[in-house]
């Protein structure tokens, strides 16, 4: 069965320029999907999986030194989709992660959430 289901967190003021981006994957070997509630009728109720995954996208920024502006996450388990959006920059990470989550979805038949993150602008402050 195909999933695709897409769901935009803001987390700024939208006036703030971004000044930079990466991308997340998260799939059952990073957290049991099913027990944060990210299956696909949750996925759809914003009022379950924002806190979740702004949370997440807050921490993911923290880690890198950034701010969040915003993120944009999938929950997918097209395997064109998924190369897609966590290809963001052709980085060794990115392409390693990318090929992660596919085998992950070949190998399981189940949807990996990927994410989008956006940073603020450094001159806009952190």
């Amino acid at each position: 069965m195909a999933i695709n289901a897409k769901l935009t967190i803001s987390a700024s003021d939208p006036d703030l320029r971004i000044g930079g981006f990466d991308s997340m994957i998260v799939g059952a070997q990073d957290e049991d999907l099913s027990s944060l509630g990210f299956g696909q009728a949750a996925f759809m109720d914003s009022n379950v999986l924002t806190p979740k995954l702004l949370s997440m996208s807050h921490l993911a920024a923290l880690r890198l030194g950034e701010r969040l502006h915003h993120a944009d996450w999938w929950l997918t388990d097209n395997i064109d989709l998924i190369n897609e959006l966590s290809l963001m920059h052709d980085c060794q990470e990115c392409r390693d992660g990318a090929e992660r989550a596919v085998a992950f979805v070949k190998a399981t038949g189940r949807a990996v959430l990927v994410g989008q993150l956006y940073w603020i602008h450094p001159e806009d402050g952190l």
